[in-house]
């Protein structure tokens, strides 16, 4: 199910054919790339004003919004993460997407991932080490819980971990959605799958964590 509009940031899919993805894996790492590949980081550049690209299984953990097409497909090469998932995703022979995300200007410190299990929020935590006053932490979690109550059904995912920015004015907008444990993709932040498992799987919990 498509998730609405006015909760997130706008986004389109671009396939990414093995073909051309098989470019990420070759090894040689100043190879131009094919004319195919290239003419699709511009469709998927050409998406918004400002473009994101990511796969549609996790970013490639650029923080600047880059329009070059060769440099982006550069970055993508040399970016472990990604070669990695291309592998793995062509072994198990699952579809491969671009994802051209519009590019929002957002403080760091206010990116939180937020940790979803059987439909139950039980963490939340910033993205990046950048300390916060509990005061405002406390405030965001309060923001985020009232966003989750008012949109979870609108959610196709029971578990999952959901990267969200919120704004000055406490508005809170999904980024993307990950895969939720410890033996999948999505990292865990301020937390350790193992150590705080207690927390992180604490379905019955009615205040989500906060680091």
């Amino acid at each position: 199910d498509a998730i609405p509009a006015e909760i997130s940031i706008p986004s389109t899919s671009f396939e990414l054919p093995y073909s051309l993805a098989e470019f990420f894996l070759d090894g040689i790492p100043h190879r131009m790339p094919p004319g195919n590949l290239v003419k699709l980081f511009i469709s998927a550049l050409s998406s918004y004003p400002k473009t994101f690209i990511r796969l549609n299984s996790l970013s490639p953990h650029i923080r600047d919004c880059i329009h070059e097409q060769l440099f982006l497909i550069s970055q993508f090469k040399k970016s472990p993460r990604i070669t990695n998932t291309i592998r793995t995703m062509m072994e198990y022979k699952s579809p491969i997407y671009l994802v051209a995300r519009e590019w929002i200007e957002m403080e760091p410190e206010m990116e939180f991932r937020c940790f979803i299990y059987k439909t139950t929020m039980t963490a939340i935590s910033q993205y990046y080490s950048i300390d916060l006053p509990q005061e405002k932490k406390e405030e965001v979690r309060k923001a985020i819980m009232e966003f989750w109550s008012a949109n979870k059904d609108s959610i196709p995912y029971e578990d999952c971990v959901m990267d969200v920015v919120v704004d000055a004015s406490d508005k809170v907008r999904i980024i993307e959605f990950g895969p939720f444990g410890i033996d999948l993709n999505a990292g865990s932040c301020s937390y350790n799958w193992l150590q705080d498992a207690h927390i992180l799987y604490g379905a019955r919990c009615k205040i989500p964590d906060i680091r």
